[in-house]
């Protein structure tokens, strides 16, 4: 049977130092059956949309908003990608879904929101309730919350900075989402955030410290099947202007 996917995603690295807003007009827009535009073109959506076509997915194309790195994002750009997962859920709500699949990169401010993913997760998940699982891929620099890991499943950060295998980690993630609704498994996210700032040049993962934490990250994977998954996010070190005194 069809397993009817709900699939969105909204991408920004936000620079709280940098002057100025990243408006609505920053954002390259696909709504609707324009998600299916992203089909092949390497892109972590595009990821997604290969695994849904062979593992026979009903899609529910939500929207996709995605801006280069910048400044604050504008609320409007939050309201417009909310707003749409409204409507696209309205219109399924008598069918249910079986999934949801967000592209987000994990370090988004906007300008009421510190944790914009934190926070439309947590909004999505009192939509669709506690067992329609929710995955997707982040950002190797993601600032992820307990908020994030509270409101999800199971999402697959890339492995690799710079960040060549985006697409492959998107893979991995629908994979990793197409098996909890064969299955019926519901794993808990564990969050853990180390006292510590990398500056964005100690990031690399061909270099030390991030080469080691990866290399350990599969080891732990490899080991312990019952772990899905282990993401090692190097952060993003200039999201948050410091309180002036």
């Amino acid at each position: 049977m069809s397993r009817r996917v709900l699939i969105a995603g909204l991408f920004h690295e936000t620079h709280t130092f940098l002057d100025g807003r990243t408006t609505l007009d920053d954002f390259e827009m696909r709504a609707g059956d324009a998600i299916w535009s992203a089909e092949n073109d390497g892109s972590p959506l595009a990821g997604a949309l290969d695994v849904a076509r062979t593992r026979a997915w009903d899609v529910i194309p939500a929207i996709d908003l995605r801006a280069t790195p910048g400044p604050i994002v504008e609320d409007r750009v939050v309201e417009r990608f909310w707003s749409q997962i409204v409507t696209a859920l309205d219109r399924e709500e008598p069918r249910g879904l079986d999934g949801v699949y967000l592209v987000l990169h994990g370090a988004m401010v906007s300008e009421s929101l510190r944790d914009v993913e934190g926070e439309i997760l947590e909004q999505l998940r009192a939509r669709v309730g506690v067992d329609v699982p929710v995955c997707g891929v982040l950002d190797l620099h993601g600032n992820c919350t307990a908020k994030m890991a509270a409101n999800s499943h199971a999402f697959v950060a890339y492995r690799q900075n710079p960040h060549a295998d985006a697409c492959a980690a998107a893979r991995d993630g629908a994979l990793l989402l197409d098996r909890l609704m064969r299955t019926g498994e519901r794993p808990v996210t564990v969050w853990e955030r180390p006292r510590l700032v990398w500056p964005p040049t100690g990031t690399g993962t061909a270099v030390d410290p991030m080469k080691t934490l990866e290399a350990m990250a599969r080891q732990i994977e490899d080991v312990h099947e019952e772990i899905m998954a282990v993401n090692v996010f190097a952060g993003f070190s200039l999201p948050i202007r410091p309180t002036q005194a």
